[in-house]
């Protein structure tokens, strides 16, 4: 007869066995899992085709893509297509997943990109002067646009109209190099009026990103103006938009401004409220 220490060794080996199985077939199936997710991915990082080529010329024409269409699928093209998947509220992933997903893709004619602004639109709301020795004046004549009057004018003074609606500050606190677009439509009474932009404090510091400047030639028509440029990698504080209208303008100038959006990329869509709004 078996003695009860013998009986205890049986049933180690046993359950070892059993165990071992176990083990076994929770490692196939995760290898199974992992070659199905994978196979699942249409494109992937380094990819280099004909199919890359047609999808990054389709982002870039979208506005999303920033690099040359002859390039290897890469991070910055993962980027741009979680954008657009954020504009068209699709999972955000930026994979690509089957030829359906990428022929639909390639049939879209536009998108109309989120606005990251909160309050645009909405009259004086998140708006402020910033003014010494121009003696400025902010209103909104008809609820919806703001406009800046200068009523008198120091060169050694300055007039800002600042935009705040505590979110964009942390928006482009993203890493160097992300695309954002501004756009809006603008007015003035004197022809050749300036408007110098960028993303930065109250007290000209802390620049997140300089959009550039534009110039109002005609006087009393509304004209629309897009502003492209890449983030600087500066990190979020008491940030905002930052119009300064000090450059030329003389006493009296009238500036006037609506249809403000920030949107992701370097392509500028017709205006939209924040969602959020």
């Amino acid at each position: 007869m078996e003695t009860l220490k013998e009986i205890h060794k049986k049933r180690g080996i046993v359950m070892k066995k059993a165990l071992l199985v176990s083990l076994t077939l929770v490692l196939m199936v995760s290898m199974s899992i992992s070659s199905v997710a994978e196979d699942k991915l249409l494109i992937s990082q380094g990819d280099y085709n004909e199919t890359v080529k047609t999808l990054h010329q389709k982002l870039a024409d979208l506005g999303y893509y920033g690099l040359r269409p002859e390039s290897p699928w890469s991070e910055a093209s993962a980027d741009a297509l979680k954008i657009l998947q954020e504009n068209l509220d699709w999972d955000i992933t930026g994979t690509v997943e089957s030829k359906e997903q990428i022929d639909e893709i390639l049939a879209i004619e536009s998108v109309i990109g989120k606005n990251l602004l909160l309050g645009t639109n909405q009259g004086t709301k998140n708006y402020k002067i910033l003014d010494q020795g121009f003696n400025a004046t902010l209103e909104s004549p008809d609820g919806v646009g703001v406009k800046v009057t200068s009523t008198s004018r120091d060169d050694s003074g300055w007039l800002v109209l600042f935009f705040d609606d505590e979110r964009s500050r942390k928006i482009l606190a993203e890493p160097a190099g992300a695309w954002f677009t501004l756009s809006f439509e603008a007015r003035s009474n004197v022809e050749n009026a300036e408007v110098r932009i960028s993303h930065r404090q109250t007290n000209a510091g802390e620049n997140q990103m300089a959009f550039g400047t534009v110039k109002l030639r005609e006087r009393d028509v509304w004209q629309r103006y897009c502003l492209s440029g890449q983030l600087n990698g500066t990190v979020a504080t008491s940030q905002g938009l930052y119009f300064d209208m000090r450059y030329g303008n003389p006493a009296g100038t009238e500036i006037e401004i609506r249809n403000l959006k920030l949107e992701k990329g370097s392509r500028a869509t017709e205006w939209s409220k924040a969602p959020e709004d």
